[in-house]
């Protein structure tokens, strides 16, 4: 094994060993300001261990209620300008903000459930419950089963994905799937969201 190939094992290794510190990290900041979502990353563990990534998905769910509850807080707090900061952030349309709001008004806090697969960021749901004087405790609850769906998907698509692409290609090309399969995922979102 070459020194580069032992250098990218060490690191894979690393991020296996952090699993839990980093996607709960990850989650936390994507609750807040981060622009990538934190399947990202439990992609990239569950690629390597299917026990870790289930461990990365508990974690993330805890990172997203801390940050979701200080989003939300915000939101109660100065809901103005919690909600400026939410459009200020990168590719987030406008729209969005009146999507979640009318959808919070008509189906309460259960419309979360809907974000993952409408491609909506948490954030704004954090925001616009606590702007719109919703349950705390109630916000906090629904994010588990809105977060954790997805996540446990995200985890065990990308393992079974990628035993079966090791089966056939070996394990040289999957570090480049991951790669590939992230860039085409977020420039099809993006070009879809950000549309006029």
């Amino acid at each position: 094994m070459d020194v580069g190939k032992a250098r990218a094992a060490r690191l894979y290794q690393g991020l296996l060993d952090r699993a839990g510190r980093l996607s709960f990290a990850w989650s936390f900041a994507e609750a807040l300001f981060f622009f990538l979502v934190p399947d990202v990353i439990q992609s990239a563990i569950a690629v390597g261990s299917l026990r870790r990534s289930m461990w990365s998905c508990v974690c993330s769910v805890l990172g997203a209620v801390a940050g979701g509850l200080l989003m939300f807080a915000w939101g109660a707090y100065d809901g103005p300008a919690a909600l400026r900061f939410v459009d200020a952030v990168p590719f987030i349309p406008t729209r969005m903000l009146g999507q979640v709001h009318d959808a919070l008004a008509h189906e309460g806090l259960t419309a979360m459930l809907s974000g993952p697969i409408k491609g909506i960021p948490y954030k704004i749901y954090a925001v616009q419950a606590g702007d719109m004087g919703l349950s705390w405790w109630g916000f906090a609850l629904m994010t588990v089963p809105a977060r954790v769906l997805r996540f446990l998907f995200n985890c065990l698509a990308f393992h079974y994905i990628a035993r079966l692409l090791h089966h056939f290609l070996g394990p040289k090309p999957l570090p480049w799937c991951w790669i590939a399969f992230w860039i085409m995922n977020y420039w099809v979102y993006w070009s879809l969201q950000m549309r006029p």
